[in-house]
């Protein structure tokens, strides 16, 4: 589908789709999950009917009625289940939904309702004593690598023990926030600062996001991929789960590094343009502490890992995608 109008943060991200986009792979190997995905692709690209319908729905998502987000919460709280039906990761006391647009465990940060995001809409008696609730833009938070005494919004002490802090951490896509709401890359960044920096050592990460594949994989020591059938099974989202986070001293190290170099990252991008002003996120350059596209796209490196991981999610994207246009008449 052609979008007309993408998300500041979905412009950022041209550069990994160059780079790492289905003919890359199809180059160098032969996917036949892959290869059935990216013709039927090419045969929704070319339907301007299509168009209409995801403009549609991203006018939709952008101010939901209550009644939409009810039904986004209960499709989220089935996803969990599916995802945990997968990968058990919950316990007993969590994680909960938090809001329409992500998870959350003991405690969640999420968009102001009063600059775009959601309502929360978890149940009041599962708040008490349970559950932390923090109303606050995330890019608000200092989360430089020496974060200046006495800013206005430091993050709470719970996010910065890993100790103290959470068994699951779930990091949402930003492409689901108010499609006004600009933040370039560093809301992605922030996400993994939080998410690396609080979970304890052998617990569990759960992400939306598309291009951190390889960084949960080298941190962890099980990484499962999954794409939910509950919801959105036409589209290319999915989620990765990475269990055993910094649970060896080799992988402890490694969380210790990446987590060190999206500090700095988060400073450049919230201090590194003109005047000291904020500047985009971007991607190869900035990311290249993590990992290149070459690397990724290596024979004999990544790319096998990375192929054995994609296959099932292709393969039921193109699944969805195929019963989707028969729907339609495509």
């Amino acid at each position: 589908m052609t979008v007309s109008q993408l998300s500041y943060h979905s412009q950022n991200q041209k550069w990994l789709k160059r780079q790492l986009r289905a003919s890359a792979i199809l180059d160098r190997c032969c996917v036949k999950a892959l290869k059935e995905l990216r013709a039927l692709r090419a045969k929704g690209w070319k339907n301007e009917r299509l168009d209409m319908h995801f403009q549609k729905q991203r006018d939709r998502a952008d101010e939901p009625p209550l009644e939409a987000q009810r039904a986004w919460f209960r499709s989220m709280v089935n996803i969990i289940r599916e995802l945990d039906g997968v990968a058990a990761f919950i316990k007993p006391s969590g994680p909960f939904e938090c809001a329409p647009g992500g998870f959350a465990p003991e405690a969640g940060i999420s968009l102001p309702e009063s600059q775009g995001g959601n309502a929360l809409l978890l149940q009041p008696e599962l708040m008490v004593d349970r559950f932390e609730y923090i109303a606050q833009d995330l890019l608000e938070y200092d989360l430089s690598p020496c974060p200046t005494s006495g800013t206005e919004h430091c993050l709470p002490p719970r996010f910065l023990n890993r100790y103290l802090s959470c068994d699951v951490m779930l990091v949402d896509d930003p492409d689901q926030q108010p499609a006004s709401y600009a933040h370039g890359g560093a809301l992605v960044v922030g996400q993994l600062i939080i998410a690396l920096a609080s979970v304890r050592p052998g617990g569990t990460i759960v992400v939306t996001l598309h291009n951190l594949v390889y960084l949960l994989d080298k941190i962890s020591a099980t990484l499962i991929v999954h794409k939910p059938t509950a919801m959105h099974k036409y589209r290319c989202s999915f989620y990765a789960i990475a269990k055993g986070v910094g649970d060896s001293l080799e992988r402890a190290e490694l969380q210790a590094s990446y987590l060190n170099g999206l500090c700095v990252l988060w400073s450049e991008l919230h201090h590194g343009g003109c005047d000291g002003s904020p500047r985009k996120l971007w991607g190869e350059r900035d990311l290249r502490f993590i990992v290149t596209p070459e690397e990724i796209l290596d024979i004999e490196g990544y790319l096998d890992p990375l192929v054995e991981l994609g296959r099932p999610v292709w393969a039921t994207q193109a699944q969805g995608l195929s019963k989707f246009f028969g729907k339609k008449g495509t």
